[in-house]
């Protein structure tokens, strides 16, 4: 990876892809591979950015799609590894911040759905209901909406 294109693409978008790494993720280890592996998709896939869209948009889409592909892998992992793990409550969050009720907001965050975390990083970053849906892929009204 160039260090033009770290520099123009992946910098001006990493405290959104930290943030969304950090909301599906339990560990620093687990954190610090998400956050590489959407680098590596970003890189990968820049070419299939066709500017019909933001940039910021597509990082957005990418980097959930990305947290997403690996929490379902890790999930299944799980389900064919020992007997003997610990349960994922037994996980300690090793990368807290100094800031407490960021750690609190961080902990109820990761208690939704995948979805529902999403949407909500992507509210509290004041992305419009279009731009939310956009990002994930649906309609604005589902959004605004909960069943």
């Amino acid at each position: 990876m160039s260090n033009d294109f770290y520099t123009s693409t992946i910098l001006p978008f990493s405290g959104i892809i930290i943030k969304i790494c950090r909301a599906y993720t339990n560990t620093q280890e687990d954190f610090e591979d998400y956050y590489q592996e959407v680098c590596l998709q970003i890189w990968c896939s820049r070419d299939n950015f066709r500017e019909q869209s933001e940039m910021s948009t597509w990082v957005y889409r990418l980097t959930l799609n990305v947290c997403l592909t690996l929490l379902k892998k890790k999930k299944n992992n799980k389900q064919h590894s020992n007997s003997n793990d610990l349960p994922p409550e037994a996980i300690e969050d090793s990368h807290t911040f100094s800031d407490e009720s960021l750690n609190q907001l961080y902990a109820a965050i990761k208690k939704l759905s995948e979805v529902d975390r999403a949407v909500i990083l992507l509210y509290l970053e004041e992305k419009t209901y279009q731009e939310i849906a956009d990002i994930i892929g649906t309609n604005p009204n589902n959004i605004g909406c909960k069943d």
